[in-house]
């Protein structure tokens, strides 16, 4: 859960809240890690694909009318300055460092995986 949430740059309690539907729906499955207890892993079910693949059409055309009224080259601002947002927020969220430069902020960087 740790993992997925920083990739989705939430805190574990609100993804947490977030799965309980889908799980609740069928949606989702979290079962406990194979080798480490602790941890967690979700996979879609039948179902849970089913409604992802559903909902595409409903995304794309979302997608279309928001980005509709916007030239390319406003759209590419658009999306660099919410990039730069997202990383302004992830490196804001990380616990600072702690010794005597722990006032000090890096910028944080998060690999997909």
């Amino acid at each position: 859960m740790k993992k997925l949430a920083a990739r989705l740059q939430m805190d574990r309690t609100s993804l947490t809240r977030t799965l309980g539907p889908l799980e609740r729906e069928g949606l989702i499955v979290i079962r406990l890690g194979d080798e480490d207890r602790r941890s967690r892993l979700i996979s879609l079910t039948s179902a849970g694909l089913e409604r992802l693949v559903s909902s595409y059409p409903l995304w794309e055309q979302a997608q279309q009318q928001i980005s509709g009224g916007f030239s390319d080259a406003k759209l590419k601002q658009f999306r660099g300055l919410l990039n730069e947002a997202s990383h302004i927020s992830l490196a804001n969220s990380k616990t600072p460092p702690r010794g005597p430069n722990a006032g000090e902020r890096g910028r944080a960087s998060v690999r997909a995986r």
